[in-house]
């Protein structure tokens, strides 16, 4: 037993830097690991002490929805999680939390905590209350996509109407609404990927990128368990889910989000599920065809003369790229850039304005290869 004992505390410390065991009330029962460099005290020392002694401020409403979520046998993270200060340090720490609520451990939870990257941990939120802009949100996406295509994790995105969420909060007060809001979007970021991954949208709409491997109905299910203890449970969470997937590449994942720019582009009127999956397809569609176009050289050139002003003769021709019936490029060269193509683009613009300069009988007058 002795030894099965010392395997499992191996297995802990492979995936993590920090274990502990909270109780039904959120104190410490056991801590293991990196407490002095992560939480400023022994092991010891941190029993009986409450989880909210070492999270920063700012992540505790998201703390308290992510283990208020777990169900028996829910294993849930990691998120990113902000630590206070300690050893005189003046800037918080991030690190991964990881929870597990083993049936035979009950009501207890297990907790991990460990000191690395996750995947939208560059990108700071924008707005209130720890989430992402409307703008914010395809640079999110397309962070937790990269990430993705590496680990292998599926990843959906969920629209969320909390129809009335407004007016339910505005009706209690102005610091009740305040703390409303707080736990809402807490509820909402605990069920994103990494913990940082949701935004607001406009008023009473949200979205947010998490792990396919839960069902939407169990995410709504939570979702409607938190807005009861927000205290506005006639908020009913109406959710719209899109799986988001690329060919792993990131490019893929660029592409994606240009799909995502342009859906928040058209403003909130059109935010859906069905509008959001067509507009991927058809950006995922057109990304191909420019791609092929470059390959292939399947492009015209317009040649466009470029006249002195002090004598009225043509200098030279500008050479600009045409592709497809569309008169303006524009479009396509951002997407060329946005798919890190955009070299080959010019690379394939020069070569064919060469190969016209080669072309016998053709006049004197200088090319100059739009770039």
């Amino acid at each position: 037993m002795a030894d099965d004992s010392a395997r499992f505390l191996g297995f802990a410390f492979a995936c993590a830097d920090l274990v502990f065991e909270l109780d039904p009330h959120g104190d410490v029962t056991f801590a293991l690991g990196a407490t002095n460099h992560l939480l400023g005290a022994d092991p010891d020392a941190l029993a009986g002490q409450s989880w909210r002694s070492f999270v920063s401020e700012d992540d505790c409403a998201l703390v308290a929805s992510f283990l208020s979520s777990l169900g028996k046998g829910d294993r849930r993270g990691p998120i990113r999680v902000g630590l206070k200060p300690v050893g005189g340090r003046k800037l918080k720490r991030y690190v991964a939390l990881s929870a597990c609520s083993l049936p035979q451990l009950a009501p207890r939870i297990s907790c991990a905590l460990t000191i690395h990257a996750l995947a939208s941990a560059a990108i700071e939120p924008a707005g209130p209350n720890g989430l992402h802009t409307m703008e914010g949100l395809s640079a999110v996406a397309e962070a937790a996509l990269k990430h993705s295509a590496r680990s292998g994790t599926d990843l959906n995105m969920e629209l969320v109407e909390l129809a009335g969420l407004k007016q339910a909060a505005d009706a209690l007060g102005e610091s009740q609404a305040a703390d409303v809001l707080a736990r809402v979007s807490a509820a909402l970021r605990a069920e994103s990927i990494d913990g940082s991954s949701a935004a607001k949208l406009e008023e009473d709409r949200y979205a947010f990128v998490r792990q396919r491997a839960d069902s939407s109905e169990r995410v709504a299910e939570r979702l409607g368990r938190a807005m009861s203890d927000a205290g506005v449970p006639q908020v009913k969470p109406a959710l719209d889910s899109l799986e988001l997937s690329t060919d792993g590449s990131d490019g893929g994942a660029r592409v994606l989000r240009m799909a995502l720019d342009r859906f928040i582009a058209g403003g909130p009127a059109g935010l859906s599920g069905g509008a959001l999956g067509g507009l991927i397809k058809q950006t995922v569609t057109d990304a191909a065809l420019l791609k092929s176009q470059v390959a292939t050289r399947r492009f015209s050139m317009a040649y466009q003369p470029v006249v002195n002003l002090l004598t009225g003769a043509t200098d030279h021709y500008e050479a600009l790229v045409r592709l497809g019936d569309n008169p303006s490029p524009s479009q396509s060269i951002l997407m060329a850039e946005s798919m890190d193509i955009i070299h080959d683009l010019d690379l394939a613009v020069v070569q064919t304005v060469i190969a016209e300069m080669k072309k016998p009988g053709r006049q004197t007058l200088p090319l100059a290869a739009h770039i």
